[in-house]
């Protein structure tokens, strides 16, 4: 009677990791399936991406075509794009999804976001002030996108040092394959590396062109140009075709644009993000009172009654 409860309950626990088995087999075919289809994605979408990047460097001079403004566009959502394929390509591995999941990993990467945000404020703010010689908070727009740049520049950084190291550590994963098997095949691994290697191009000439320290100088003093200053003031004794800006709270003085200048006014948002390493930063600025007729009147005619 023992013998035959101990051999169906042996047939019971043989018939148990049988099905542990299959399932865990299914949930390796499924993954399988999974990282093949995930890679596919991969190379197809960012096939697309960079054909729409390079096509339009090759025509960035070419100012006949067509097509280029679209290009332009398309390359930024190509560049986007890649962005989000790669940073989702990385979380893949288990390791860096799993260590991503701890609570205190969250907290000091968002800590650490803070710190490179705030830095990237200092950083812009002391550029706006040694441009124009004021307090950089007199530039709202300017600060805001300034930093924005810093922060854009930062990040392409990064992206380029991972980029760069996963190209090098697959190079070596294929030389040791290639080592064991004695074959060479152009598979979807190869097109991986060449992926990744042309990602690390792409985020170091963000570094390096739209996003360097001359161009985001270049651009910071655009955008003061086109935002911050303005041709619609109050004040009297300033020539109508100047521009200022107001400073402090009390708006009783102004940074007045002495250059009156258009050619520094960027054209269009193209010209202002790819040609904003090649212009010149005037100082030709003055700080001065803010005086108004009307306002000197009314304190005037406040002082007779008192």
């Amino acid at each position: 009677m023992n013998k035959q409860f101990e051999d169906k309950i042996i047939e019971e626990i043989t018939s148990i990791k049988n099905e542990v088995k299959e399932i865990r087999g299914k949930d390796r075919i499924s993954n399988l399936i999974d990282v093949d289809k995930f890679n596919s994605y991969f190379i197809g979408l960012s096939v697309i991406s960079l054909f729409i990047i390079f096509s339009y460097y090759i025509n960035i001079d070419d100012k006949e075509n067509w097509a280029r403004n679209y290009l332009f566009w398309g390359s930024i959502g190509g560049k986007i794009i890649l962005s989000i394929l790669v940073l989702n390509y990385i979380y893949r591995f288990n390791f860096i999804k799993y260590f991503f999941e701890l609570k205190f990993t969250k907290l000091i990467s968002g800590l650490i976001f803070s710190a490179a945000v705030l830095y990237s404020n200092s950083k812009a703010s002391s550029l706006i002030n040694e441009i124009f010689s004021v307090s950089a908070t007199n530039f709202p727009y300017s600060l805001t996108f300034t930093t924005a740049f810093y922060s854009i520049n930062y990040i392409a950084n990064i992206l380029s040092i991972i980029a760069l190291i996963l190209t090098i550590i697959f190079i070596f994963l294929e030389i040791n394959h290639y080592i064991d098997k004695k074959e060479f095949n152009f598979d979807k691994e190869k097109g991986i590396i060449i992926i990744f290697f042309l990602f690390f191009i792409i985020s170091l000439g963000l570094q390096y062109r739209e996003f360097s320290e001359n161009a985001i100088r270049f651009k910071a003093y655009q955008l003061a140009l086109a935002m911050d200053f303005n041709k619609k003031y109050s004040c009297d004794g300033i020539p109508s075709n100047f521009s200022v800006a107001y400073i402090g709270n009390s708006q009783q003085k102004v940074i007045i644009n002495m250059s009156n200048s258009e050619e520094n006014v960027p054209l269009n948002f193209e010209n202002f993000l790819m040609n904003s390493d090649k212009g010149f930063v005037s100082k030709l600025f003055i700080v001065q009172p803010c005086f108004n007729n009307q306002i000197s009147l009314q304190q005037g005619s406040t002082i007779i009654k008192n």
